[in-house]
């Protein structure tokens, strides 16, 4: 069974009976007051001398006390409404107390579920990118791997003399690194290096061999005696590794569960950390030329008047009439 509005708060049948006194039918002296006021004053309104301004003053006092008060029967609008809506911000106030008093340990459990909530999804997040970071890592691994085997099997087949790749790094092929793999491209461009000058002797010698068969001793010994003093033989460039066998991206799928109604969003905020750097646009309102947006401006015009002078505007003052209706 439900609270009552009357057992919060004993004043609500007050409240109640006042509203339903203040029907049309109540109220209908009151507006027949307002349209007799008011009767005859339309926008067309001009005055034509001093004795209608000072008609036009009287009559607006009047205007002012019938809406303001106060009246000697408590019959202006605001004595005719004003009881019923003082009672009514206090059943307001009220009910807003009790709502916040009812709502406070629900809305504390929301956050503390929230929390608990995001912080889980966070963790779990955090996990599957872990194991996405550490199936590159591994796929970077077998490409060190894959292009160093390439690089000794390139050593061996120049002739080099090597037990085992993890010999010649001095380590095992699971801690190689770029800059090993590098190192071994180099071995082999020094191999085929000492591979090409080694062809270049060769073919130097037999046809330094030619030169003597022909007679030609003096031929001969020029030959070899260039291939002693010559620069080294260019070597062409070693053709890439072979590509590795393709291999699907690892992707870790979330293990957060699915909840109906339940997920994440991201709200983008900010924080100023130099108000010097920012953009002059961005310190602009939206409309540029609604005083209204201007409030610290019109704190300094309301105090000083004409005498303030800020580039970029223009201070002038509008009339207002002022009228005291006591």
């Amino acid at each position: 069974m439900g609270t009552s509005p009357e057992s919060i708060n004993p004043e609500y049948a007050q409240i109640v009976t006042l509203s339903q006194s203040v029907t049309a039918e109540a109220t209908k002296p009151l507006e027949q007051r307002i349209k007799e006021a008011v009767r005859g004053i339309t926008n067309a309104l001009v005055l034509q001398n001093n004795r209608e301004y000072i008609k036009a003053a009287e009559k607006r006092k009047g205007l002012l006390t019938l809406l303001k008060g106060p009246t000697e029967d408590k019959t202006s609008v605001a004595e005719t409404f004003g009881p019923l809506k003082r009672m009514a911000d206090k059943l307001h106030s009220e009910i807003c107390a009790q709502e916040k008093k009812h709502s406070a340990p629900i809305q504390m459990a929301i956050t503390i579920l929230g929390s608990a909530i995001l912080r889980y999804d966070e963790e779990q997040e955090a996990a599957r990118r872990q194991k996405e970071e550490e199936a590159r890592r591994e796929r970077e691994r077998e490409a060190r791997i894959y292009t160093a085997r390439h690089w000794f099997d390139q050593l061996l087949s120049y002739g080099e003399q090597i037990e085992s790749l993890e010999a010649l790094v001095g380590k095992s092929l699971e801690q190689l690194t770029d800059a090993d793999v590098s190192n071994l491209e180099g071995l082999v461009r020094q191999a085929a290096g000492k591979a090409e000058e080694a062809k270049a002797r060769k073919e130097a010698e037999e046809a330094a061999e030619q030169a003597r068969a022909l007679g030609h001793p003096d031929v001969a010994e020029e030959i070899l005696q260039g291939a002693a003093n010559g620069s080294s033989v260019p070597v062409e460039p070693l053709p890439p590794p072979p590509p590795m066998p393709s291999m699907a991206p690892v992707v870790a799928e979330s293990t957060v569960p699915k909840v109906a109604g339940t997920g994440k969003r991201e709200n983008w905020l900010f924080r100023v950390k130099n108000p010097d750097l920012i953009p002059r646009a961005y310190l602009m309102p939206d409309d540029p030329f609604d005083a209204k947006l201007y409030p610290k401006i019109a704190r300094v015009v309301r105090a000083m008047k004409s005498a303030i002078n800020i580039p970029g505007i223009e201070v002038y003052a509008e009339a207002s009439l002022v009228q005291r209706t006591r």
